[in-house]
């Protein structure tokens, strides 16, 4: 995990899926003790997991797609991991019992499926299954769970309209918080990205 304290706003870098990763974020929560909590999430994603896991009484099956399978078994390499990640779980299930406001920051499915159609070809989607099968036969030889997440989301977006469509999703990212940082008043947000979002954030706020 990783702890950015910018003007108005903590950022939090967290790895999807490891539990130790998620123990610690709650606890930089806990010691923050926002009134805000922004996840880097879908609207749809958060609504799931309020709905489905915020009260802490039950933990259905989450739907998985190949590739987040293949990542989480890598990720076992390093201690105990969950689905949903427990990085974005935890804060939803502390903002719940406690009534803070949760926000989320990426775009809906509307504005992804938009995205999508603008910069992803045929091509870019045939070269990214041929990257999620070289993953899933042998994952990056990396050392910790934030190295091997950041090395499989640079293999899996080499391709010109795959990378493109990342890009915007940061540049998209970093505006919302940026709004967000804002409005907050004297009461710093607390935002919690994946850590392949975190260090580009960090970067873009640091320019604001």
């Amino acid at each position: 995990m990783r702890v950015a304290l910018l003007p108005g706003l903590v950022l939090i870098g967290a790895v999807r899926g490891p539990v130790e990763e998620g123990e610690a974020v709650v606890a930089e929560i806990e010691r923050r003790d926002p009134r805000r909590i922004a996840l880097d999430l879908a609207p749809e994603e958060l609504y799931g997991l309020k709905e489905h896991f915020g009260t802490g009484d039950s933990e259905p099956l989450a739907p998985l797609l190949q590739t987040e399978v293949a990542l989480a078994v890598a990720l076992t390499a390093y201690g105990e991991v969950r689905m949903p990640s427990p990085s974005f779980v935890g804060p939803v299930q502390w903002a719940l019992a406690r009534g803070r406001e949760l926000l989320a920051l990426e775009p809906d499915e509307e504005e992804y499926s938009s995205l999508f159609l603008e910069n992803v070809r045929y091509l870019d989607l045939v070269r990214r299954a041929r990257a999620e099968r070289s993953l899933r036969r042998s994952p990056p030889p990396v050392d910790s769970p934030e190295a091997l997440a950041l090395a499989w989301e640079d293999r899996l977006h080499r391709t010109k309209g795959t990378r493109r469509m990342q890009e915007e999703r940061r540049t998209r990212l970093a505006v919302r918080l940026a709004a967000l940082r804002a409005s907050a008043g004297s009461q710093p947000l607390v935002a919690v990205l994946d850590a392949e979002h975190w260090e580009p954030a960090v970067q873009s706020l640091r320019r604001t």
